[in-house]
């Protein structure tokens, strides 16, 4: 997507090393790849709710890597106080006005077993969904005080 070769591409002056793949596109190669690389001793960062939607809705994949790698998820958001909304992409991007205040908050750490499967998987896919949830809305707090 536009979003994620922008993300990528600031992402890549930092010197951060980035994998492209989604739930539509190269995503079990990608999968495979961040597995490796945590092998390697990279810590991986995803966003989670796919190229399509919908927003905030977290797919699997991360599930997967957790459980394959034994890392465990932190949930993380974001939000400035002050910022430009694209409101006709599909997650409402939002980009930062200069000298605005951004808050961060990070969520405690979900540890996804090693085998883990079938519903037990689903219920700690719900389980880190529902820390992402508060996590954004502890963010979103701090922005509108």
């Amino acid at each position: 997507s536009r979003d994620g070769a922008i993300v990528t591409a600031v992402m890549d002056r930092m010197h951060f090393r980035t994998i492209r793949g989604s739930s539509s596109r190269g995503g079990p190669e990608a999968r495979d790849e961040l597995v490796a690389v945590t092998a390697d001793g990279y810590l991986p960062t995803l966003t989670v709710d796919g190229p399509r939607g919908p927003r905030r809705i977290l797919k699997s994949g991360i599930v997967d890597i957790s459980r394959r790698t034994g890392v465990a998820i932190v949930p993380f958001a974001a939000v400035a106080d002050h910022s430009w909304v694209l409101h006709k992409s599909w997650d409402q991007f939002q980009i930062p006005k200069p000298f605005t205040t951004i808050h961060v908050v990070y969520g405690e750490p979900v540890t996804v077993p090693a085998g883990t499967s079938g519903l037990a998987f689903g219920e700690m896919r719900a389980a880190v969904q529902v820390a992402l949830d508060s996590t954004q809305a502890a963010a979103e707090a701090l922005a509108t005080k």
